[in-house]
């Protein structure tokens, strides 16, 4: 399984308009065990997780964040971008390192698991553990 980067729908409203995240019909909810939300500053990184057994759900209602996703076994780097105004968000499954890096002021990123956070099985992960730039994406 690999990480899936998929295009929400904004609906018009004269208040204020509305954005759909997830509901338990979309094909990447696999539950619900809690909600992070996690604020970012600009150019500050936050990396490197590991989650051996939850599947995430990432979207930015507020700012722009570079999410880097990181298989190790095919030694494959996937980047994205998920802000508001791309309404992207992004499926992550099991076995992947992964990192956010801020990119506007402020941000913030909501991270929808499928069960309770465990310390055991889910880790951080020194920042210098994957040689990656992030320094091209600083703005």
């Amino acid at each position: 399984m690999k990480p899936i980067l998929n295009s929400r729908k904004k609906i018009k409203n004269i208040n204020g308009d509305i954005v759909k995240f997830i509901d338990k019909s979309d094909r990447n909810f696999r539950g619900f065990g809690e909600v992070y939300f996690s604020f970012i500053k600009k150019n500050k990184i936050k990396a490197w997780k590991f989650n051996k057994t939850i599947h995430s759900n990432f979207i930015v209602p507020y700012g722009k964040v570079l999410v880097v996703v990181f298989d190790k076994e095919k030694n494959y780097i996937q980047k994205n971008i998920l802000s508001h105004r791309n309404l992207n968000s992004l499926f992550l499954p099991p076995n992947f390192f992964y990192g956010f890096m801020g990119l506007e002021k402020k941000n913030l990123i909501v991270n929808l698991i499928n069960k309770n956070h465990n310390v055991e099985t889910n880790n951080s992960i020194p920042k210098n553990f994957l040689d990656f730039d992030w320094g091209k994406f600083k703005i």
